[in-house]
């Protein structure tokens, strides 16, 4: 029963960490794979396949290295000097999307309910840091309490577009082909996207690994929280295919889907989106402080307090649009540390049987 419970919490958290901003918003999924047209669905699998296999890999390295940060792990995939300029990469990457997506979901908690921009700031940096001063075991558990609630709303909303509407590929694939992208970009964009989302969770992935108590964890939990992954963002692509015409140039189609439905709907989708950011922001926030202090000694309360308060500062500049610059160049660096991790990964398991 302990190993079913740690299983469970470990895809939810899985999942919690890797869902982001643009995945609850609904942008990455429309710029990835919906603006590919039929292909679209294709792209999810090969997606979904990247995120699980990686996930399951990185979790089980960080789970035999013991790992408190990422360091041990890139070093165990990577030739030393490569290692340490993806360290240095990595973990700029970590504060920074940690940053952006904190001024995100300031701007979604602005915005949804009417709360002064100030205010919304304080409230989310605030739960932020509050959560951070968790012992890791409950941090995890809070992270993943969001994702029955994502699965619930994402396949409301795939039902009712599914019944009361038809997939309108055909918009689809003549928007794809205006943009010259069917058939030459779909499998990039998917890979670029796995990729994304593996450099994106490294970090927390080796920790939560390293602090696990069954090996088996690391692999049902990966394939289960891939599984939700997967399936999150295929029913997210399919309707928003049934409403192309109508969230071509919207900057929140999820909430747009949700809002046609229902009113109370749509308020839910944007509490779950703002949530979705926490998870992914903690995360991302938990997983630098690990970098260069030891979890809950005094230097790490230091660090995330001065996080906390720079980060407050920075939601003020703006959200900025990262999603098709920052993230296809990090999708790169993925793509490249997914190399080893899949042969690595592979070799190891070949070993073994």
């Amino acid at each position: 029963m302990p190993k079913l419970k740690e299983m469970i919490i470990v895809a939810f958290a899985f999942v919690g960490v890797v869902v982001g901003a643009g995945f609850a918003t609904g942008q990455e999924i429309f710029q990835f794979f919906t603006s590919n047209g039929k292909f679209s669905v294709f792209g999810v699998f090969i997606t979904g396949f990247i995120i699980t296999i990686g996930g399951v890999f990185v979790l089980n390295t960080g789970y035999r290295l013991r790992s408190h940060n990422h360091t041990e792990p890139i070093k165990f995939y990577l030739p030393r000097t490569i290692a340490a300029i993806f360290d240095i990469i990595l973990t700029l990457f970590l504060l920074a999307l940690a940053m952006i997506m904190t001024a995100g979901g300031v701007s979604t908690l602005h915005e949804s309910f009417g709360i002064p921009y100030a205010i919304s700031s304080l409230i989310l940096v605030l739960i932020i840091l509050a959560t951070l001063f968790l012992k890791f075991d409950r941090l995890i558990t809070v992270l993943g309490m969001v994702t029955p609630f994502l699965v619930i709303i994402v396949t409301i909303i795939a039902i009712y577009y599914f019944t009361t509407g038809s997939f309108d590929f055909n918009s689809a694939d003549q928007y794809a082909n205006n943009d010259n992208r069917t058939d030459k970009w779909w499998w990039f964009d998917a890979i670029n996207y796995g990729s994304l989302q593996i450099a994106a969770a490294f970090s927390f992935l080796s920790v939560m690994g390293g602090r696990l108590k069954y090996e088996k964890s690391t692999i049902y939990g990966g394939i289960l929280g891939g599984a939700i992954v997967t399936f999150l963002l295929l029913m997210l692509n399919l309707g928003m295919v049934t409403e192309f015409t109508n969230i071509t140039d919207v900057a929140l189609p999820s909430l747009l889907l949700a809002n046609h439905i229902s009113p109370i709907i749509g308020t839910f989708m944007a509490i779950i989106m703002i949530l979705v950011i926490y998870n992914t922001v903690v995360g991302l926030m938990y997983a630098f402080a690990s970098r260069f202090t030891e979890p809950y000694q005094r230097n790490y309360y230091i660090l995330i307090i001065i996080m906390a308060i720079v980060t407050f500062a920075t939601t003020f500049i703006g959200f900025i649009e990262l999603i098709g610059k920052v993230f296809p160049v990090m999708g790169i660096f993925g793509f490249i540390l997914l190399i080893p991790i899949f042969i690595k990964g592979v070799f190891r398991k070949s070993n073994q049987s």
